[in-house]
């Protein structure tokens, strides 16, 4: 048990090594980003890892494989994500609590319907700030500077982009977010 730990923790450093000093530090949507997620001024890196490899489809008595963000420093806490792959992105600040927030763009079990939940560090608890809602691809995945724009701040309040589903070209809607 104690090597697969010493083996995972190399491969993180490892990882951390390569990011920090192949990847831009503007990375803003990847499986690998850079930010200020716990509002101390330093930046770290957040990157997906896939904790658990799955075997066949899920849907027909398969099991998925799962996966987690991890940090830079230990300080903060891993986001548990499940099924299935992720994709990170930088929001920035949103909520004005002066730590950049986190989006999860999940990749489905089957099918082109994505999920993506907007997240921010509190002490040492992740809440969720933009509940998840459902992306419909239609095949075409999204680039990355479309899945920027998916969760803003305007006006000290935040939206996301949805897709209308009464409209067979899932036109964008804006939906304001209601803060707690």
């Amino acid at each position: 048990m104690k090597v697969v730990r010493v083996m995972k923790l190399n491969s993180i450093l490892l990882f951390l090594l390569v990011a920090s000093t192949v990847q831009a530090q503007s990375a803003a949507v990847g499986s690998s980003i850079y930010g200020d997620f716990n509002g101390d001024g330093i930046k770290e890196y957040a990157f997906s890892v896939q904790t658990k490899s799955g075997v066949g489809n899920a849907i027909e008595n398969g099991t998925p494989g799962s996966y987690a963000v991890y940090f830079s420093i230990n300080s903060i806490p891993t986001i548990e994500a499940g099924c299935c792959e992720i994709i990170l992105i930088n929001e920035g600040d949103l909520n004005g609590d002066g730590a950049d927030d986190i989006s999860l763009y999940q990749a489905p079990m089957n099918g082109n319907t994505y999920s993506l939940t907007t997240l921010s560090l509190k002490d040492t608890v992740w809440e969720t700030i933009v509940p998840l809602f459902l992306i419909q691809t239609g095949v075409t995945p999204l680039s990355p500077s479309d899945l920027e724009q998916r969760v803003y701040s305007k006006c000290g309040i935040i939206y996301y982009l949805d897709n209308d589903v009464n409209d067979e070209n899932l036109t964008l809607i804006e939906q304001e977010v209601r803060l707690q």
